[in-house]
């Protein structure tokens, strides 16, 4: 009777464990068909072959990339710009960020294809978590410290950055950083 139960409960551990990996296998092949829709509810690839999202938005036409010093309306103003090597056509640009009653400060930065941005992002009056899932990017800045996101921008877009502890993008605090393709 014993040998008999044991094989029951050897078939048994068997179905749970296949189960489970056919399961596994059908969320994945759900999680690499899954595309965002547009309004139109039709999958759109913008430049650069990265689907469009709610936090990838397309480059609005006539977008410009400021220079250290430089003055454009609404776009930050990088504070050093640098060759990202010897002989490279792509820049490092730095920024400085300040997150406040949840607002960004500035909310606007650009830069062009494969440049580096290095953003120090300053929260004032409590922590942010500053997210731009696009680029896989995820910054945790505790109430009144800097933490510097560092990466660099291969495709173009307008991609959304926002704090997810606050609420996510529908409630703030947003920031922009446009990616212009070179010309």
């Amino acid at each position: 009777m014993d040998k008999k139960r044991l094989a029951i409960e050897i078939v048994l551990v068997i179905i749970i464990i296949t189960l489970g990996v056919a399961l596994l296998f059908a969320l994945r092949k759900e999680e690499v068909k899954q595309v965002p829709p547009t309004d139109s509810g039709v999958a759109s690839l913008s430049e650069g072959g990265l689907p469009e999202s709610k936090t990838r938005l397309p480059v609005p036409g006539g977008a410009v990339v400021p220079e250290a010093g430089g003055v454009i309306a609404g776009i930050a103003s990088p504070s050093v710009v640098r060759p990202s090597g010897p002989g490279a056509d792509t820049k490092i640009r730095e920024f400085r960020v300040r997150i406040e009653k949840n607002i960004f400060s500035p909310d606007s930065l650009a830069l062009y294809v494969g440049d580096v941005a290095h953003i120090d992002f300053e929260a004032v009056d409590k922590a942010y978590e500053v997210v731009q899932p696009d680029n896989g990017y995820r910054l945790s800045i505790p109430k009144g410290s800097s933490r510097l996101l560092e990466g660099q921008f291969n495709q173009a877009g307008k991609f959304v950055l926002y704090c997810e502890s606050c609420g996510g993008p529908e409630k703030g605090p947003i920031g922009y950083i446009t990616v212009v393709p070179k010309k």
